[in-house]
């Protein structure tokens, strides 16, 4: 799936909350399209993948690393830094003056993904209030993980079901009603491991 497209079909939480008929159908895309969103807005990642090498600019905070978005492989990934500070003075930095974490994609044992870059040689990255840093690569995850998508159809079961509770409602986006990821404590702990920090752009 593509950046930004739902981490559910309808037929799938259809089947997961055991719904028969087409006659909840908009309530049920609801439901999947603002679980998806907010499960990324507490872990600060997107799951999918972008299926296209593309370039992003990041403002560093440390000379000798930087967090940016998670990018699965390799294949087309450039890093290059603005020495000039004007926006125009791009510079590729060569292979040997940087590594991928985490190394060997790997955590706890788990195929993961990069996202962080950690300067080891000579080069160092611009600290400005400038976006100086500029990465190729091809964002998103492989394949989304097992217990995410667990956590999308907790969620947006929860969510789905919520209009017809007394309770009323957690809150509300975009896409209509929404349960927030901490009133579930299942789906929090789902997603304990894959929270990380806002990444700092432009």
């Amino acid at each position: 799936m593509a950046l930004g497209a739902d981490y559910l079909t309808r037929e799938e939480l259809k089947a997961y909350m055991s719904l028969e008929g087409d006659d909840q159908d908009d309530n049920v895309d609801e439901a999947i399209s603002s679980a998806s969103r907010e499960i990324e807005r507490h872990c600060h990642r997107q799951f999918n993948d972008s299926e296209a090498v593309t370039t992003r600019v990041y403002k560093a905070k440390r000379c000798d690393e930087i967090a940016v978005d998670d990018f699965w492989t390799t294949d087309g990934f450039k890093l290059e830094v603005d020495t000039m500070g004007d926006g125009t003075g791009w510079t590729e930095v060569p292979a040997s003056d940087y590594q991928l974490s985490p190394l060997n994609r790997m955590r706890d044992g788990v195929d993961w993904v990069y996202w962080k870059i950690e300067m080891v040689g000579n080069t160092s990255l611009p600290v400005s209030r400038r976006a100086c840093v500029r990465v190729t690569a091809q964002w998103g995850w492989e394949t989304l993980p097992k217990d995410v998508k667990q956590a999308v159809k907790m969620l947006a079961s929860d969510t789905f079901q919520v209009k017809d509770s007394r309770m009323g409602v957690a809150g509300s986006d975009q896409f209509g009603t929404i349960v927030r990821v901490r009133s579930n404590s299942l789906v929090e702990a789902k997603l304990k491991h894959f929270v990380r920090e806002k990444v700092l752009v432009a």
